[in-house]
């Protein structure tokens, strides 16, 4: 007996046939490409994208992709003009330049699944220093997902349509073979052969799925799965003075420290600018406890009622920016 179902038999015979088509529509002369639509330009999203460009390069899959991106930017974003988070076009197991901390961090992956051979005392300075606190078991994981998707100066790139918020994804016929995606504002749904939400899930909750007929476990890791708390801080200042003497840091990167900051992230969009301009400079970027600890000195009202906050920020830039034996320097506070 045929175990392929009639209704199906001649786009089976059309993948065969056509080599490298994906897809030829019973009714047309012409063999359109495979058309997929990924909801987020997170760094998800532009992830899905770039296994698809790699895919295009490397062996010919020709896809068209859509990002359907509901804000106006593309990344994870902040809410100052530092720009977004982006995720670069990198070879995975790539080595770029570092010190410090992250040349053990590095060690640490080239020998992942082979003995460290760290001691303890090793191990508990790369989870507590280079990673949130209180992450324990996840925090060589993360660090390895991490290190293999930013460590690189390579470019990234995307094909995005924003502002186009995903209201409803639902299958576009009985046979399951395309979806349709309808977008806030949108008088037709845009139709795909396949469909990657890589959302937040508590957007993905409120997106209309039901047309998905999706199993009880899907719905319950959209329900119920965890994301760990992250916190950013930014202050716009009347200067550049990082990029100036005597600290003249005029790359993008970042500066690490055990204070309540934990870490101080310098842009990189602007490193042509005027430095006597006003610039905004992401002071503070935190992950799990210590996230918690700086949201909970940030008002309702911010930038009201902070002067807890700016102190905190202040003294730990000081700090941070602070010459050798000069940390207890009351001058250089000020």
């Amino acid at each position: 007996m045929d175990a392929v179902p009639a209704a199906r038999r001649s786009r089976t015979d059309t993948l065969t046939a056509d080599k490298g088509s994906l897809w030829k529509d019973e009714n047309a002369n012409i063999v359109p490409k495979f058309r997929v639509g990924i909801i987020g330009a997170g760094v998800a999203g532009l992830f899905t994208a770039m296994i698809f460009d790699h895919l295009q390069e490397r062996y010919g899959l020709d896809v068209h992709y859509e990002i359907l991106e509901a804000n106006e930017k593309q990344g994870s974003h902040d809410y100052f003009d530092v720009g977004a988070t982006r995720l670069p076009n990198t070879s995975t197991m790539s080595r770029f330049e570092s010190t410090g901390a992250d040349d053990l961090v590095w060690d640490t992956i080239k020998g992942y699944g082979e003995e460290a051979n760290y001691k303890y005392s090793t191990i508990e300075f790369l989870e507590t220093m280079e990673y949130g606190n209180r992450w324990y078991d996840q925090v060589v994981s993360e660090m390895i997902l991490e290190t293999l998707d930013f460590d690189t100066d390579k470019p990234w790139r995307a094909k995005i349509s924003f502002v186009k918020k995903v209201t409803t994804v639902t299958y576009s016929d009985i046979e399951h073979d395309r979806i349709d995606v309808t977008v806030d504002g949108g008088s037709t749904p845009k139709t795909y052969h396949a469909v990657f939400n890589s959302a937040p899930l508590g957007a993905m909750q409120h997106m209309h799925l039901e047309g998905l007929n999706l199993n009880w476990g899907a719905k319950s890791a959209i329900r119920s799965l965890e994301y760990k708390a992250s916190c950013k801080v930014g202050i716009r200042f009347k200067s550049l003075w990082w990029m100036k003497k005597p600290f003249e840091i005029s790359r993008g990167g970042q500066g690490k420290t055990e204070l309540p900051i934990r870490c101080c992230v310098y842009p990189s969009f602007n490193i042509y600018d005027d430095v006597n301009r006003p610039g905004v400079l992401p002071v503070s970027y935190t992950w799990s406890q210590e996230a918690d600890r700086i949201d909970a000195l940030i008002s309702r009202d911010s930038p009201k009622d902070e002067n807890e906050l700016k102190s905190v920020l202040i003294h730990d830039l000081a700090r941070l920016h602070a010459t050798t034996g000069s940390e207890g320097d009351d001058n250089h506070y000020k």
